[in-house]
């Protein structure tokens, strides 16, 4: 049988008070119960405060006024869900007060993308999406054209409310997005090798951006699929 695909968490932000972030008289500290875990994964040191995981996962450690942020990429939670740690490092962040302050939330499905983003375009400017009580506005839709490797159709990226609000979301493209990694990284002599050799076929990613005002937790990072289908 086919696999159904399922929603993922394809980048989590989150926040505790300073006092708990770093060494103090309560403890270690969250960023060091953090990097414990990401240790088991083989992180390493990029920059002060940025740990690589893989070849491009990455989790940003910062401080912001009176809170300690963690920032922690997709490519570093799918390391995270293949070494079967994410649970491991969710649970490293349970004992601290905290808050996730932003949650990403990725579908693929096998669908045509020009396709899809015509038709979804459409829509949203008539004002036909929305994710809450109110539509999205036509003002606030964008989309980004470009011409695929895989066709020359045009394709690109659907943008579909305002960064920054409750919830936004973008739709694209990712079997383009797939053969530009390809071709960036690619030895092969030309261009049309690469993209021959890498196209993965048909896939449009469906990405939802909910923000800490919808009141989401580090379950929702864990078990994503219900505040995806609740927002799309």
């Amino acid at each position: 049988m086919p696999s159904v695909a399922v929603p993922f968490c394809d980048f989590v932000k989150l926040s505790t008070p300073l006092e708990y972030f770093g060494p103090s008289d309560l403890g270690r500290g969250l960023e060091a119960d953090l990097r414990d875990v990401l240790g088991e994964v083989g992180a390493c040191e990029r920059a002060p405060g940025q740990l690589q995981l893989g070849r491009s996962g990455l989790v940003l450690f910062g401080r912001r006024h009176v809170v300690g942020t963690v920032s922690v990429s997709g490519d570093a939670l799918a390391e995270l869900r293949t070494a079967r740690l994410l649970e491991q490092f969710l649970w490293a962040v349970q004992p601290y007060p905290h808050r996730v302050t932003q949650v990403h939330v990725t579908l693929d499905l096998v669908e045509d993308a020009p396709t899809v983003l015509r038709r979804l375009f459409r829509r949203a400017v008539r004002g036909d999406v929305s994710f809450t009580r109110k539509a999205v506005q036509p003002t606030d839709v964008s989309y980004v054209r470009r011409v695929s490797h895989y066709d020359g159709r045009g394709t690109g990226t659907l943008y579909l409310g305002k960064r920054g609000r409750q919830v936004w979301a973008k739709v694209y493209d990712n079997r383009n997005k797939l053969i530009d990694f390809a071709i960036d990284d690619s030895l092969a002599a030309d261009r049309a090798s690469a993209v021959l050799l890498n196209d993965p076929g048909p896939s449009t990613r469906y990405e939802i951006c909910v923000g800490r005002h919808a009141d989401i937790s580090l379950r929702d990072v864990a078990e994503p699929a219900a505040l995806f289908w609740h927002f799309a």
